[in-house]
């Protein structure tokens, strides 16, 4: 009898706890963004669902529509929430305590496409398991991206709306 109790109890929070985990999307589910000078298309996408809240982190695709190397400018790149810079992007290769130290441009090549999985720093938290990412929750959200082009700072901003539910 007490083995049966304590199957349902663990079946009770086991049921418990993916009722807890909110569905996610994002308008749109991929946002492509072009600027006025037709030097690079950028897209972002979010992704890695968080238990948390929305997602803990973006696919930046970039293609270079010129026949010159571009900079990816990670130290002038930032993420945004609700219309506001919160801090820059982490992605593989940095170690988090250096996570706020500058960071090495990445190049686009002329005519082709760069692809990185970027997290925002200030959603990466320690706990006992080690370093996690955090989800961003729900709201207007992107990236400020800073391109360099032949010495000239090129600035995109790239918005998508994160909303919690079914997508309608």
């Amino acid at each position: 009898m007490k083995r049966l109790i304590y199957s349902f109890g663990i079946l009770l929070i086991l049921i418990g706890l993916t009722g807890c985990a909110g569905v996610y999307y994002s308008v749109p589910v991929k946002t492509n963004i072009s600027n006025e000078n037709k030097y690079f298309i950028a897209t972002i996408k979010p992704t890695n669902p968080s238990m948390v809240a929305g997602y803990s982190a973006f696919i930046l695709n970039i293609k270079n529509k010129t026949d010159k190397d571009l900079e990816v400018d990670w130290n002038k790149t930032y993420y945004i929430k609700n219309g506001q810079s919160k801090g820059t992007f982490m992605f593989e290769g940095i170690i988090f305590r250096d996570r706020n130290q500058p960071k090495a441009p990445d190049v686009v090549f002329a005519n082709s496409e760069f692809s990185k999985l970027i997290f925002p720093n200030n959603y990466v938290h320690y706990d006992k398991y080690g370093w996690t990412h955090w989800g961003t929750g729900t709201g207007k959200q992107g990236v400020y991206l800073t391109i360099n082009v032949d010495g000239k700072a090129v600035k995109q901003r790239i918005i998508i709306d994160v909303k919690e539910g079914k997508q309608k």
